[in-house]
């Protein structure tokens, strides 16, 4: 082989250089092409928006309003978003504060108001047994029905709340319902004190899931109930309290129930359901 001439060796990096730059633009172009071949990315998909319904319910409870609560809500999906003020405990006095402020709301429709009688929390630390109990809750009870009641146009519903069990008290049933029936009492005097007004009511949810004020844990099968929603099929019975004895859910005690049908929860929101609806 012979040298190779002084004026190839100048053109080399020219050469070269033509060539990387015919490379880059064949890719540029291929990416073009291959662009146009392939079909359009789909468009992205919309957040989905917050819920618009305005707040027309609220629920004040402790944990079987929790547990209601979200049955409630999807019955009113579309015509109302619901508010809850509950919690395991919790007593009149606990929501009389968020009673004040919502009854401020112009679109708040109906209020509806569950309590077993707990004394756990601070505001009921004076008052831990009966006579003195009751007194503190009724008294709580009127402030807050005199509250949620300034507008005319709103209704206020106050539920009674079944008897429940543990391993280590049994059943007081006797305490419940003279709490229940004290609870109805205080309702009553404010319908005289108010000409016979409806506005407030007393609705004995807690018939739903007794036997005549005797607690249960099971009871007839609804005709609509399966035996994947728990009917037992020979039976014709289904359990309407949570292993624990305290609440609805069939499955967990009730502050950890999953979103699975609840026969007990139904029942109970079943007796109150139709009079949110009607008051909307």
């Amino acid at each position: 082989r012979g040298a190779v001439p002084a004026i190839l060796r100048e053109m080399l990096p020219v050469s070269n250089r033509r060539r990387r730059t015919t490379t880059a633009a064949v890719a540029v172009v291929f990416s073009f092409v291959l662009a146009a071949c392939l079909p359009p990315a789909p468009p992205a998909v919309p957040p989905t928006p917050p819920p618009t319904d305005p707040i027309r319910v609220v629920v004040y409870g402790d944990a079987l309003t929790a547990e209601v609560r979200v049955l409630l809500a999807g019955r009113l999906a579309g015509t109302s978003s619901v508010l809850e003020h509950a919690g395991d405990g919790l007593a009149v006095c606990d929501v009389l504060p968020s009673i004040t402020t919502d009854a401020t709301n112009p679109d708040l429709d109906v209020a509806v108001l569950q309590f077993t009688g707990d004394t756990s929390t601070p505001c009921m630390s004076a008052a831990t047994t009966d006579p003195a109990r009751t007194a503190a809750y009724g008294a709580d009870l009127a402030d807050a029905l005199d509250t949620l009641t300034a507008d005319p146009g709103r209704t206020v519903i106050v539920l009674s709340s079944p008897v429940r069990w543990s391993a280590s008290l049994g059943v007081d049933e006797p305490a419940q319902l003279a709490f229940n029936q004290a609870l109805a009492d205080i309702v009553t005097t404010w319908q005289t004190a108010h000409a016979g007004s409806t506005q407030a009511t007393f609705i004995d949810a807690a018939a739903a899931v007794t036997t005549v004020g005797a607690y249960a844990w099971d009871l007839p099968c609804l005709p609509s109930e399966t035996v994947a929603m728990g009917c037992r099929f020979v039976a014709n019975t289904i359990a309407v309290r949570s292993p624990d004895g305290r609440g609805f859910c069939p499955i967990a005690p009730q502050l950890t129930c999953p979103p699975v049908y609840s026969p007990g929860a139904r029942r109970y929101l079943d007796t109150f359901a139709d009079q949110v609806l009607a008051a909307l």
